[in-house]
């Protein structure tokens, strides 16, 4: 893992990493670790990527993109990104 990725990983908020854990579950359809990677452990395809996308927008009310699960392909590490939208939105 980088160094800004492990940075990002630390700032995560534990509801916002829970509730990131219980979508990707609910996609997968499995429970899932805060690391796992959904491209090199889960083979998450685009399709799955929407829904990731699609339910973080209904369940926590974040904008976040495809192109940001890409940077962020951990549940933790999109919790963070979350996050970081909330600090800057004040």
């Amino acid at each position: 893992m980088q160094g800004g990725q492990e940075a990002m990983q630390a700032t995560s908020d534990a509801p916002t990493l829970s509730a990131m854990l219980a979508i990707w579950s609910q996609v997968f359809e499995r429970e899932l670790g805060p690391d796992d990677d959904f491209f090199l452990d889960l083979d998450g395809d685009s399709m799955a990527a929407l829904q990731v996308v699609n339910l973080i927008e209904d369940e926590l009310g974040a904008e976040v993109t495809v192109s940001d699960l890409f940077q962020g392909p951990t549940p933790a590490l999109l919790a963070a990104v979350v996050d970081g939208q909330r600090s800057a939105d004040g």
